[in-house]
């Protein structure tokens, strides 16, 4: 790099010890950047009165050039004001703070998909406390069992369960805890996909990696559990398609979609916001890190 060009800084906000963090700051750095770590226990939003701004004390925020959010509890409240409020001071990113919290709230996530067109699995939105029983009974009754019962925050597939029966899926809810004033997503099952999906990764409207799941269990429902079996995956123009629209529903740059083969045809069942690289790149030979760092480096540039 010329000594007369500025080197970009970009905040970068994570620990090292994220499995993701590292390489998405080797891969800034090996193209020029200064990296920035900013700890997400730092972050603070901020209002006066008078303006909203971001309030980040351990951070010269007038010295970035753009940031990045790679960690999990990127759609928390806390990080999602403070993503807001850094966005606010121009600063280019990808994934923004709306686009996060919508790709988290898996019923929101199924009204924009639904509003965009994308094939989602039939769901029901319903309460979760003992008053709420009889919806329940009444969404189920239309869905049949067995039926899948998702938190409507739920991570890393925490909150999925399979429900056989109606007293299986009170056994479910209750273990939920689900606050009163929210409630529990019921969804249609698709036994014959057999526990396999695909996780399509959409890097600003493209597709540039897929991989292949399978849960290796006979007895699973799910296909991303705990020592899943992972290939390279191959999808069709019409998946691929159908991949890139549900990203662009909820506003994602950076998007997991998770795409599931149905009696129905492809259904699109999630949309991660901040998908993991380690298993998807080493399986796809893809450099994911390196194309997200392109594409953000590129957003600086533009403005600058």
């Amino acid at each position: 790099m010329s000594a007369n060009v500025r080197q970009p800084r970009v905040g970068l906000i994570g620990t090292p010890e994220l499995v993701t963090f590292p390489r998405y700051a080797e891969s800034l750095e090996l193209r020029g950047a200064d990296v920035v770590q900013i700890d997400p226990m730092d972050l603070v939003a901020r209002v006066d009165g008078t303006r909203v701004s971001a309030f980040l004390p351990v951070v010269d925020l007038d010295g970035l050039d753009g940031f990045f959010a790679p960690v999990a509890g990127s759609a928390s409240v806390v990080m999602l004001a403070a993503i807001r409020q850094l966005e606010a001071l121009g600063l280019p990113t990808l994934n923004p703070a709306d686009a996060r919290f919508l790709a988290r709230d898996k019923w929101a996530t199924a009204e924009a998909l639904t509003r965009a067109g994308i094939p989602h699995p039939l769901t029901f939105f319903v309460g979760g406390s003992a008053l709420a029983r009889p919806a329940r009974q009444r969404a189920a009754a239309e869905l049949g069992f067995p039926l899948v019962v998702k938190g409507r925050l739920g991570t890393l597939g925490a909150e999925v369960r399979l429900a056989r029966d109606e007293d299986e899926l009170e056994q479910i809810v209750e273990a939920l805890h689900v606050h009163i004033d929210d409630g529990v997503l019921l969804q249609e099952f698709f036994a014959e996909a057999g526990a396999r999906d695909f996780r399509v990764i959409v890097l600003e409207g493209k597709v540039i990696a897929v991989k292949a799941r399978w849960s290796g269990r006979e007895d699973e429902f799910r296909a991303a559990m705990p020592g899943y079996l992972a290939t390279i995956g191959e999808i069709t123009d019409e998946e691929a398609t159908l991949s890139a629209a549900a990203a662009r529903a909820v506003g994602l740059d950076l998007a997991g979609i998770d795409l599931m083969r149905t009696r129905h045809g492809p259904r699109v069942i999630e949309i991660n916001g901040n998908p993991f690289l380690a298993t998807t790149e080493r399986v796809t030979g893809v450099d994911i890190a390196g194309a997200v760092a392109d594409a953000l480096l590129g957003r600086i540039a533009a403005r600058s």
